[in-house]
């Protein structure tokens, strides 16, 4: 796996802040920084977080489904010890949560006592209480997770040395 990012600039230490946020209830913030310390060495780091609970509401357990959110946090050192060498080091994280590919209730028999899977205990007034199907219905009722939660790390070191013209390689 070979890992490539821009290099960093010439100049001084400079960052930058955005923010995002929504009437639904999302949210995202991420800044960065970059430059260089020294003529020999430049930094670059950058962090954002992000959330957003999703649309559908869990009768269940009053919680919000089809939603996501997340970390990520970057960082590259560049150090350039002679005009002929020079090494890099980049390392991420990331922990990242989606909550669920749930959809929702739009239309229902509505006959007494239908059954689900032909169970007297599972008629649908029981299983979707509280739920009125229709195309504007965001809620649900599940007692079961469906969310994925991931965390990745990487870390990566690379050396440059260019030889000298005289040299074999």
């Amino acid at each position: 796996v070979v890992v490539t990012t821009a290099p960093i600039g010439s100049g001084p230490m400079k960052g930058k802040i955005s923010t995002y946020l929504t009437s639904d209830h999302e949210y995202r913030i991420g800044g960065s920084v970059s430059g260089r310390i020294t003529d020999k060495v430049g930094l670059r780091v950058a962090a954002s977080k992000t959330d957003f609970r999703g649309l559908l509401h869990n009768l269940y357990n009053d919680t919000y489904l089809n939603g996501s959110g997340g970390t990520n946090v970057n960082g590259k050192l560049e150090w350039n010890l002679t005009d002929d060498l020079d090494v890099s080091f980049y390392g991420a994280y990331s922990d990242t949560l989606a909550t669920g590919n749930v959809s929702v209730l739009t239309s229902m028999d509505n006959r007494v006592g239908s059954l689900i899977r032909n169970n007297t205990n599972l008629t649908n007034t029981i299983i979707f209480a509280g739920i009125t199907p229709s195309t504007r219905n965001r809620d649900v009722n599940m007692d079961d997770d469906s969310s994925l939660a991931q965390k990745d790390y990487v870390a990566a070191l690379r050396v440059n040395y260019v030889f000298p013209s005289q040299s074999p390689l």
